[in-house]
């Protein structure tokens, strides 16, 4: 759920780069969820759940891992000095399939109990649109320390304590680019 972020983000970065060079600007938007307030990475430690698998806790460090990169993401390009901005939403509550994992019975009362209060599929996706297109979004969040975080709203959002811990994304990043066999520094070339 994480790390196809980090590593399309990364394969992509020099047309992203490009573009920003050419519209004065682009975008990268991660959908997060404040399921990450309850998320866990400690020392980044069994990453992939090989010591036991857990679906809330792996949903949770997933959506954890995403503000993570969005933070790491922004201080490798300074914030947005390259043209390139980043930053990752929270859609709102929305009735998808990600409880799948539970007992069909417990599925079934969730769609009737939580229907009426959750966003459809259609109405959560308005914050990452929003995410993409309104303009200024992301300069709006430098200055008050959410680190590219924005609430369902739009409106940037202070990240739980667990992800403004740079030292738990700088080592996120360093394990990602491990996995997907990267190296840890970005480079893009700079065509003037």
């Amino acid at each position: 759920n994480y790390l196809s972020n980090y590593l399309l983000t990364r394969l992509l970065f020099q047309e992203l780069f490009d573009a920003s060079q050419v519209f004065m600007s682009s975008r990268i938007v991660c959908v997060s969820s404040k399921m990450h307030q309850v998320g866990y990475v400690g020392k980044l430690a069994d990453l992939q759940f090989d010591r036991g698998y857990a679906p809330a806790a792996a949903y949770s460090r997933s959506k954890l891992c995403q503000v993570l990169f969005i933070a790491e993401l922004r201080r490798k390009l300074e914030d947005d000095k390259y043209g390139v901005e980043a930053l990752a939403v929270h859609p709102g509550e929305v009735m998808t399939n990600v409880t799948r994992s539970l007992p069909a019975w417990l599925i079934r009362l969730k769609e009737i109990m939580m229907a009426p209060f959750l966003l459809t599929a259609a109405e959560g996706a308005r914050a990452s649109i929003a995410a993409l297109t309104c303009p200024n979004v992301s300069h709006r969040s430098k200055e008050d320390g959410t680190l590219g975080y924005l609430g369902s709203g739009g409106d940037p959002e202070r990240p739980a304590r667990q992800a403004r811990r740079e030292e738990d994304a700088k080592l996120l990043w360093k394990i990602s680019a491990a996995q997907c066999d990267l190296p840890e520094h970005m480079t893009f070339e700079v065509d003037l």
